[in-house]
């Protein structure tokens, strides 16, 4: 009876053992798949809320079936923060510096070869991964590569693959998943940032609506605009499920946040739209404040527009951003400047035109312009003073007939305050297992680790192992610096490149330039 004993005993062991082995080298054999999502500044603040009222169930799927928690993040800068996460590393190390030397609009305009060190994705290439890489930061100009490479509308390799982008109409990304041969993938998703610092106070008093009876006009209004959040973060639930649908059960998915967002005392933006725009005669815009904001054409006259202004104002072609509510040091001035070459009458008419446009703008019968000098060739107009004064009322965004005039409520802020999200599923990690202590600088070693890679020893990040199964039996791997392998193919001599319109557009509309 002894001897059976033994002898089961001994058959137990050895296929514990063996188990171990095999989870094991279910992942360190690297022939599981990863993918990578980024999506800007998501936090755990608003997916527990809308978790809380039963929304969100890819996420909390993916939550119960994995592992998830606070992600620590660095100086908030977008970024700055997306190169840490893609290279295990500081700014002083891989290069995307943000600092009083360095301004986020100089860094934005950088190609990729401004990058000091390899991110993920080339380090999986160097060991013979096929990559595909969509969206993220610095990925100008495209460089040929085992996979997929693509940043924009028309900016891929392979070449044609714009073309093929171009006559789909689901998500670009999830397509890319289902078409082409990879091994290890990364998307970066922008939509939640934008509206969350638009619309970040409205949140906080949906939030603590059972601790405070708002007046009804109020809690409809705090309904409409905390919705805009919501749903912003129900598309790229629906959006993250359309996804998994297209994975097999052997492909890890890590999702992670750069920041979260938190309440500020506010920002008041005044921009005119499109239409106005056009109604003017726009035809070029969207360039620096310190230059000519605007090129266009009215009755046949070009004309140039600029906007003089103080430090109290940043001002984008047409559009002032008052930055205190209560406190207006100096009025930007808008300067119109009409082609001295045209004929007399025609800059007349030009003139005339142009100023019974802007003199007849108002809302609530209150005028929003008021002329403050006009020449032969020149108009000059100010925000007037009964205008500035109803900015300064104005607590919630209001749409008027030419201009959208909204507070800037939300900003990403440095850590603890401001930490992003990291959840990660896949058959390698542990379930509903929270992490703790995670920065967004273990992105990359822990994926690496994934994919059965070495990691750097010149990493400022970890593998994040307690989120494995069978982590006590685990190694990682490490190598002095993946940077003495191949580096990614260089960049054209000139280091800086053109902002498209579209990028122009969104960093605009988050405060960046």
């Amino acid at each position: 009876m002894i001897k059976k004993k033994k002898i089961f005993i001994f058959i137990f062991f050895i296929c514990l053992v063996g188990f171990i082995f095999m989870g094991v080298l279910s992942f360190t054999s690297g022939k599981q798949k990863v993918v990578l999502i980024g999506i800007d500044a998501a936090t755990w603040e608003v997916i527990d809320y809308m978790i809380s009222w039963g929304q969100l169930p890819t996420i909390k799927r993916l939550m119960d079936e994995g592992c998830y928690g606070p992600l620590a993040t660095d100086r908030g800068e977008s970024p700055v923060s997306w190169t840490s996460i893609a290279t295990g590393k500081g700014m002083r190390k891989h290069g995307i510096i943000v600092d009083e030397q360095h301004s986020f609009e100089s860094v934005s305009q950088r190609q990729r070869c401004a990058i000091k060190t390899n991110r993920v994705w080339d380090i999986a290439e160097n060991y013979g991964k096929k990559v595909g890489v969509c969206d993220w930061y610095f990925l100008r100009p495209p460089r040929k590569i085992n996979g997929f490479y693509v940043e924009g509308t028309c900016n891929t390799y392979p070449p044609e693959l714009a073309d093929e982008l171009a006559q789909i109409e689901e998500d670009r990304f999830t397509y890319l998943l289902s078409n082409q041969d990879w091994d290890f993938a990364a998307s970066l998703w922008h939509s939640v940032d934008e509206v969350q610092h638009w619309y970040w106070i409205y949140h906080t008093l949906k939030k603590n609506e059972d601790s405070y009876r708002y007046p009804k006009d109020l809690a409809e209004n705090i309904d409409f605009y905390a919705n805009k959040i919501y749903s912003s973060y129900r598309d790229f639930d629906l959006k993250l499920g359309k996804l998994l649908k297209r994975l097999d059960k052997n492909t890890s998915i890590v999702i992670v946040s750069d920041h979260g967002m938190r309440l500020i005392s506010g920002r008041k933006i005044v921009r005119m739209n499109e239409s106005f725009l056009k109604k003017i005669g726009v035809t070029k815009g969207w360039l620096d404040a310190d230059s000519s904001l605007a090129e266009g054409s009215l009755q046949g006259v070009d004309f140039k527009v600029n906007i003089d202004y103080s430090n109290q104002y940043r001002a984008n072609l047409f559009s002032f951003e008052l930055l205190e509510y209560d406190e207006y040091m100096e009025t930007p001035i808008l300067n119109i400047t009409f082609d001295a070459g045209a004929k007399k009458e025609k800059i007349t008419a030009a003139s005339n035109k142009m100023r019974d446009i802007f003199k007849g703008l108002a809302h609530d019968n209150i005028k929003i312009f008021k002329l403050a000098k006009k020449t032969e060739h020149e108009l000059v107009f100010e925000l007037s003073d009964d205008f500035k004064a109803y900015c300064v009322k104005v607590r919630s965004p209001t749409e008027l007939t030419f201009l959208h005039i909204a507070p800037w409520t939300g900003e990403h802020g440095c850590p603890p305050q401001c930490d992003g999200i990291i959840i990660m599923h896949g058959p390698s990690f542990r379930k509903n297992f929270k992490i703790y202590g995670a920065h967004l600088y273990d992105t990359t070693p822990t994926i690496l680790h994934l994919l059965g890679l070495p990691v750097g020893r010149d990493m400022d990040g970890k593998v994040l192992i307690k989120a494995f199964k069978f982590n006590l039996f685990q190694r990682v791997r490490y190598i002095d610096s993946h940077d003495t392998k191949s580096q990614p193919s260089s960049c054209d001599s000139d280091e800086l490149r053109v902002l498209d319109e579209e990028e122009k557009w969104r960093l605009r509309s988050l405060g960046y330039l």
